[in-house]
This record gives structure tokens, sequence and C-alpha cells, in this order.
């Protein structure tokens, strides 16, 4: 749970350590065990059942052979020029 907050809220490891009642060494070591599985498995993509975006190649690839523009429909193109470059 303390994973999923803080990747989703970006909570300080010392601040999920209070709400949880641990330490934030503890937050720390179970964010880096459990961060890895979403990560392994990918993201689902709606309506393709078993396909897997795992990597920011797979999204852009995806995109592309969907004819979806990611350049404009983007709402953050902070990546866009690590994306751009491979």
């Amino acid at each position: 749970m303390a994973t999923l907050i803080h990747l989703r809220h970006d909570l300080p490891h010392s601040a999920l350590g209070l709400l949880f009642g641990v330490d934030r060494s503890t937050i720390t070591r179970a964010i880096g065990e459990i961060r890895i599985l979403p990560a392994e498995r990918g993201c689902a993509v709606p309506d393709r059942p078993g396909l897997h975006l795992r990597t920011m190649a797979d999204v852009v690839a995806y995109a592309q052979a969907e004819g979806i523009d990611y350049w404009r429909t983007c709402p953050s193109r902070s990546w866009s020029s690590t994306a751009s470059s491979r």
C-alpha cells in the first residue's frame, strides 16, 4: 500500500513512515522491493488482452502503430527529448 501511495501521490518516505507507524528505512526498503513488480508486468492496454507496455519504447511503438499523435496528446512532454533520441 505504501508503494502505491508513494507512486500515485509522491509522498515522502518519512511521511509514509509516520502514516504507517514504521521507520522511514522500512518504507524505503518496501518501496524498493515492490516498485519493480508493476514495471516487470507492464501497463495493460484496454481492449487488448495480453498486451503490456513495459518501456517507453513500447509506448512509442504502440502509439505509432495505432496512429496516435502522442506528442500532441501527451499532457507532459518532460520525457519527449529522451524518447525521440532513441
